[in-house]
């Protein structure tokens, strides 16, 4: 279930190019007073004012499905990715001794380093993206040492515990939370009792472990260099509204501190986090409903209706889900960038081009001028079984490196598939039918619904084409990235004039 395929590497390097762009163009966080308890800390233990940083938002799809509102502003770069429905915030200082060098060498989001007794502790609210369909804290290796390289040091951007999420971020009626990152348990209680004789309750006090031998700044010649990041997902207007209040009124207001202390040694170690595979639980719903059966009969009800225009069947793809093995990236030095332990990738393993392209274990040539259909079929998982959202992107494929490609083709939600294969039925079932996708795609939609429109596939002079993946965020009653077990997968079909 782990993913060690090239495919979803490219998919989350192509995510993080993005993420790239938008903190060198980012609006700023201001630095706020320290807060209260920051008196009630013993002596050895000092505070450093850092801060959170909102990136804007921005799309590189040329394309979405119909009757979605419309993306926000082009990005505008070479070298994007065709999601605009996530903003991400990262937390930074100044502060030497803190701050990191080597993240600063390239255009990459910021990080910082830690001593194995040191903390970092953010006080703020998620008002008013409390009830937002997906947010996390995650936190990251972003460098790591590793003396082959002249530099010694690789770059593995590869996550360090399950997110603190919108399933399981403690915060108060008003949004208000904490959160203390450190890797020393001792510091970690240090930090409590001085919230809580400020009054601040355990209810909203958060904690975040990571394990000693990543914070290691007093005890290593090259130590770990971690980046800490906000991710707010959203999946209608009025959660991007309320996404936009945060960033320009909220995020400012946060409170962001590196608390010192006395020694450099922690106690936390890698047994000491969780890992995806314990929070995995059996909920079979999706079976139990019978949407596997009813997918197969809008499967044959899809393709019954193409015969009928003079399209037959050419070839049928069944979905993949994987996991990011995060260990492995950090065992290995391979780049898992910024992958979210949140979430399950998906995707359908071909390009589908008019010429042969490297990347992908198969390819669909679709010709040039083709009017072939591909329709995507499957289970809304956000509708059904506690789980926050899926959504579906595409990616540029080209015949030169993944790192050359330019463009996203088209990303859309769940929230725009509802009732989408419910025109497809003769004999109805709304319970189940209104938890089932068919999303059409084709050279041109001509406004109909459900249809998203690929704008090249032979239109450019590489003749590029394209390949599919998704996402599946949250498993809201484990608060980690759902059991691939318990889903129905998606099927994308082919479909040919006859």
């Amino acid at each position: 279930m782990k993913t060690k395929l090239g495919k979803l590497v490219t998919f989350l390097a192509c995510t993080i190019a993005l993420l790239i762009f938008f903190y060198s163009v980012s609006y700023s966080g201001s630095t706020t007073a320290q807060p209260a308890f920051i008196s009630n800390l013993p002596a050895g233990y000092t505070a450093y004012s850092g801060q959170l940083t909102m990136g804007k938002s921005c799309t590189c799809a040329t394309g979405g499905i119909s009757g979605a509102p419309p993306p926000p502003p082009f990005c505008g770069t070479s070298f994007c990715f065709g999601s605009s429905n996530t903003r991400y915030g990262s937390i930074s200082t100044n502060v030497a001794g803190i701050t990191s060098t080597i993240c600063g060498r390239g255009a990459g989001p910021p990080c910082f380093q830690l001593d194995g007794d040191d903390a970092l502790v953010i006080s703020g609210s998620m008002s008013p993206v409390q009830n937002l369909t997906y947010y996390s804290f995650t936190a990251y290796q972003s460098f790591t040492y590793n003396p082959k390289l002249p530099s010694n040091y690789d770059e593995i951007r590869t996550s360090i515990n399950l997110g603190l999420n919108n399933a399981n971020l403690k915060i108060g009626s008003d949004g208000r939370y904490v959160l203390i990152l450190t890797a020393n348990t001792n510091t970690l209680n240090v930090l409590k009792n001085s919230l809580r004789a400020t009054g601040i309750s355990d209810g909203v006090i958060n904690t975040y472990l990571i394990p000693a031998s990543v914070a290691n700044v007093g005890t290593a010649s090259y130590p770990d260099q971690l980046s800490l990041y906000l991710r707010l997902t959203v999946q209608s207007e009025v959660e991007k509204q309320q996404v936009e209040a945060f960033v320009k009124q909220t995020a400012p207001a946060t409170q962001v501190l590196f608390i010192k202390g006395p020694g450099v040694n922690g106690d936390a170690t890698f047994n000491d986090i969780p890992n995806w595979e314990d929070t995995l639980r059996v909920n079979n719903i999706e079976y139990r409903t019978g949407l596997d059966q009813r997918l197969i009969e809008l499967e044959q009800a899809v393709t019954n209706l193409y015969a009928q225009k003079g399209y037959r069947l050419k070839a049928r793809l069944t979905e993949s889900f994987n996991h990011t093995d995060a260990d492995e990236c950090r065992t290995k030095f391979s780049n898992c960038n910024y992958n979210a332990p949140d979430a399950l990738y998906t995707s359908f393993l071909c390009d589908i081009s008019p010429i042969s392209v490297r990347t992908g274990i198969c390819n669909f040539k679709l010709g040039a001028n083709s009017d072939d259909v591909l329709m995507l079929l499957g289970v809304n998982h956000s509708l059904v079984g506690a789980k926050t959202l899926a959504a579906f992107i595409a990616e540029e494929s080209r015949t030169t490196p993944a790192s050359d490609s330019k463009d996203g083709t088209f990303a859309f939600v769940g929230l725009y598939t509802q009732d989408s294969a419910n025109q497809y039925f003769v004999r109805k079932n709304r319970r189940q039918d209104s938890k089932l996708y068919a999303v059409k795609i084709a050279r041109s939609c001509n406004n109909e619904l459900y249809c998203v429109a690929i704008p090249y596939l032979g239109g450019t002079p590489e003749k590029t084409g394209f390949y599919i993946t998704g996402r599946i965020y949250l498993d809201k009653v484990t608060g980690s990235g759902p059991n691939p077990a318990n889903l129905v997968p998606s099927v994308l079909l082919w479909l040919t004039r006859s």
